[in-house]
């Protein structure tokens, strides 16, 4: 039986970035978007009701990475500029009205255990930070509160164990001879294989199938060289993937 889907949207400039907030009963989705001359938030309701996007006012500065959310706060790193920026502070964000809630600036970052952060202030410093409200705590503290994150898939590059019996596999059951590299993810009934293959010159696809291998479904992610970085994500029975690098699907897994 095909996927559900739930929503298909396109964005003027390419998806960047993508994390979750809010909370396990209303999940929401952060999407940045940015090329030379745009830059832009966007916030998407994460129930099956096939919300559209909508702004977030976002700032001006651009070198951030998203580390987590937190109800209505989005936490980041942000980098120092040049080719390979190191780590320089830790910013959160009200991602319901924009504002810059906290900043505190860091050397290095090491374990996070749920919303707190060990960090380096500087060569001698080592704390824990509440990523919450940006405050120094001696130690993580119990929670009752959840990271909101999707399901990680497993990774096999051409070169690393396992990816030849993957290609043994596809050959096998799809008539398809795979390179470069494939995401894979089980779940309890269904297979997600993020792959590449040349037809007419490189294409990444995306195939879902059951736990016989009949293909439920399958899309063209990308196509030629430059291929965006982001694959697939599972999160919550959702199927999340970034096609073309501008359009957002979303499916019930």
């Amino acid at each position: 039986m095909p996927l559900q889907k739930i929503l298909s949207h396109s964005f003027d400039t390419n998806i960047w970035s993508i994390g979750y907030w809010g909370s396990i009963d209303k999940p929401k989705l952060w999407i940045e978007t940015k090329d030379q001359t745009k830059h832009a938030w966007f916030g998407m309701d994460l129930s099956r009701d096939a919300q559209k996007p909508f702004d977030i006012p976002n700032p001006t500065q651009k070198n951030l990475v998203w580390l987590c959310g937190l109800e209505e706060i989005g936490v980041f790193l942000r980098l120092q500029s040049g080719k390979n920026p190191g780590i320089e502070a830790v910013e959160a964000y009200s991602l319901s009205g924009g504002q810059r809630l906290y900043e505190i600036l860091i050397q290095q970052r090491h374990q996070q255990q749920n919303e707190y952060l060990l960090v380096n202030l500087d060569v001698n410093t080592k704390v824990w930070i509440d990523l919450r409200d940006g405050k120094f705590v001696d130690a993580p503290k119990a929670s009752s509160h959840s990271i909101l994150e999707a399901q990680a898939s497993q990774h096999f590059e051409e070169s690393q164990p396992g990816f030849k019996e993957f290609q043994l596999f596809f050959d096998l059951h799809f008539s398809k001879k795979i390179v470069k590299g494939l995401d894979y993810w089980e779940g309890a009934d269904k297979l997600i294989f993020s792959y590449y293959l040349y037809d007419s010159g490189l294409k990444n696809i995306i195939s879902v199938t059951d736990k016989a291998f009949n293909i439920l479904h399958e899309d063209v992610l990308a196509e030629g060289d430059g291929m965006g970085y982001q694959t697939f994500q599972v999160f919550q029975n959702q199927l999340i993937y970034i096609k073309h690098k501008h359009q957002l699907e979303r499916y019930v897994i």
